[in-house]
């Protein structure tokens, strides 16, 4: 029997999930890293506490399922698009990465939605907005020169995570259509739009499939994580992404709904549908996109909730079954870092 590794690391934990090659899940793993919120709109991570979360899950799984290292047959790697990591020469981190959810760089959107704004929108398929990497990277430019000046390499939350365990530096097409230095009708990073993000397209890594096996696990790797030196890493991509593909929604007109740290509702369609109250990107599924819309804050909502009020999800889970149905019409509108297409 051999079996398959998947380590999915979203706003605020990473699970690893054991898989034997039937599709019987065998073990699993989770372990929660904070956010930072240093001043008003930043939302941070730091890269050692992915890293930490990484080697704790995959020695849970090891240990929990008793299953050899060398029975894992691959592993893969996602999470949330476009969290970035601006790195130096040497690939060393210079600062903290920044999430998708960050919300400081609202005037440099601002400024190119309305000097830029048709030319981006025509080329990756989304208006200027905070989440995208393009005006996060104008935001560091403008506010931490020095350290951009540094920028030798920039890694994607995922990538980074494969990069500690392969030495091998790329990303995928998908991931690549969400940092908005991408043209969705070439399918090739676009010189015009790395330069509206002050940066030179040779400092972004180079394209892969997801499906792509880019490199193995390596001996210092293997040393941290439990995993056998050799293990065959397979690109991934982005977690929504994965979660469409894995329930299932394969065909043009099939639909999900996402309730995770962000919420999503994804239409499968055999195109790209761009509008800028909507989220574009591929399918993993060939010739397929998943266009739809998203809320920053669905189930990280109750995160907040619990690490503000106190107690754990058992007893809060518990307490809400006592509550009618519709909760005698309260609503509660989840704007708690900004808003998406609502």
């Amino acid at each position: 029997m051999k079996y398959l590794l998947g380590i999915d690391f979203g706003g605020g934990a990473s699970k690893a999930t054991l898989l034997s090659e039937k599709g019987d899940i065998i073990a699993e793993s989770t372990v929660e890293y904070p956010t930072l919120y240093p001043e008003n709109g930043a939302c941070e991570q730091n890269p050692t506490d992915w890293i930490a979360a990484l080697c704790e899950n995959t020695k849970s799984i090891l240990e929990k399922s008793s299953v050899s290292p060398c029975l894992i047959a691959a592993v893969a790697v996602d999470s949330a698009t476009h969290t970035y990591l601006a790195c130096d020469k040497n690939y060393k981190p210079l600062r903290n990465a920044v999430h998708w959810t960050d919300s400081r760089s609202r005037v440099q959107a601002n400024a190119l939605r309305e000097e830029y704004g048709e030319e981006i929108f025509e080329k990756s398929y989304h208006k200027p907005d905070t989440i995208w990497t393009l005006p996060q990277l104008r935001w560091l430019s403008d506010n931490e020169p020095d350290t951009f000046s540094k920028i030798g390499h920039i890694f994607f939350e995922k990538d980074y995570i494969r990069y500690f365990l392969t030495d091998v530096y790329c990303t995928d097409y998908i991931e690549a259509q969400g940092s908005m230095l991408f043209n969705c009708n070439t399918m090739e990073w676009d010189d015009k739009l790395c330069g509206l993000a002050g940066i030179n397209k040779s400092v972004l890594p180079p394209l892969k499939a997801p499906t792509d096996i880019i490199g193995a696990v390596t001996e210092k790797a293997a040393k941290v994580t439990g995993l056998a030196i050799g293990t065959p890493v397979i690109c991934g991509t982005t977690d929504t992404v994965m979660e469409v593909f894995a329930s299932g929604a394969v065909e043009k007109g099939n639909v999900t709904v996402k309730l995770a740290t962000a919420g999503r509702i994804c239409v499968i369609t055999d195109k790209p549908y761009p509008d800028r109250h909507l989220v574009n990107y591929s399918h993993v599924a060939k010739g397929l996109w998943y266009p739809g819309t998203a809320t920053k804050a669905a189930a990280s909502s109750y995160r907040w909730y619990r690490d503000t009020f106190g107690g754990d999800y058992k007893e809060l889970d518990a307490a809400a079954k006592d509550i009618a149905i519709g909760s005698d019409g309260l609503l509660f509108h989840p704007y708690l870092n900004g808003e998406l297409t609502p």
